[in-house]
């Protein structure tokens, strides 16, 4: 729709907007700043901002519908800061995948968040991030060289099962306390992260292989 729109720089969506799609490739290659998404949009498609250099404010209100981030939707942007509503249920690949100055994501409270696919997050500049109880999945590559991540938040009462390969490789993890649902731990998840100093393993544990 506005791919490639070479003076593109403010995006506003009236909050009552009926909008509730952002399509593939919607704004990919555009010169956009800054943009607010409509509390009604449940789904931004593979590629929606990807590529957009210049993209460094993207506002989405807490009432928010949105179910789903695509692949690579906000790749290799400039965005320092994200909010991910309650309502999101899947964070697909690459979605944030080299954002360099993304530091901070907020997962709001009583997140439906279940699933972090791979590359999701990897080569960004996450200092930490706190993971929903409803977590069930953690795809490979995630988080990998997220060089300045040294802290995860994970509850005991987390659900979480799958943590896939090299997910946390190359990261700044000092300590991390295994989820008890875990059964057994993919090759190289914590692969060259040489601050880890500590391992907790909980006592009601599944963990058979490691």
């Amino acid at each position: 729709a506005f791919n490639n729109c070479q003076n593109l720089q403010n995006v506003k969506i009236p909050e009552k907007s009926e909008l509730q799609i952002i399509g593939q490739g919607a704004f990919n290659y555009s010169t956009i700043e800054s943009i607010s998404i409509a509390s009604h949009v449940s789904e931004i498609c593979e590629d929606a901002f990807s590529m957009c250099f210049k993209l460094k404010k993207v506002e989405i209100p807490f009432d928010s519908e949105l179910k789903i981030i695509g692949n690579g939707s906000f790749y290799q942007t400039l965005i320092n800061y994200i909010f991910i509503p309650k309502s999101v249920t899947i964070i697909k690949k690459e979605a944030f995948s080299c954002c360099k100055k993304l530091a901070n994501v907020k997962i709001q409270d009583n997140s439906q968040l279940n699933t972090i696919e791979n590359n999701a997050f990897s080569h960004s500049s996450l200092k930490s991030i706190d993971l929903p109880n409803q977590i069930s999945q953690i795809d490979d590559e995630a988080f990998m060289f997220c060089k300045y991540l040294n802290k995860i938040g994970i509850s005991k009462n987390t659900k979480i099962k799958t943590i896939g390969k090299k997910a946390f490789a190359s990261c700044s993890i000092e300590s991390i306390s295994i989820p008890p649902h875990i059964v057994c731990f993919d090759s190289k998840i914590f692969e060259k992260c040489n601050h880890l100093l500590i391992i907790e393993i909980p006592e009601n544990t599944e963990l058979k292989f490691i």
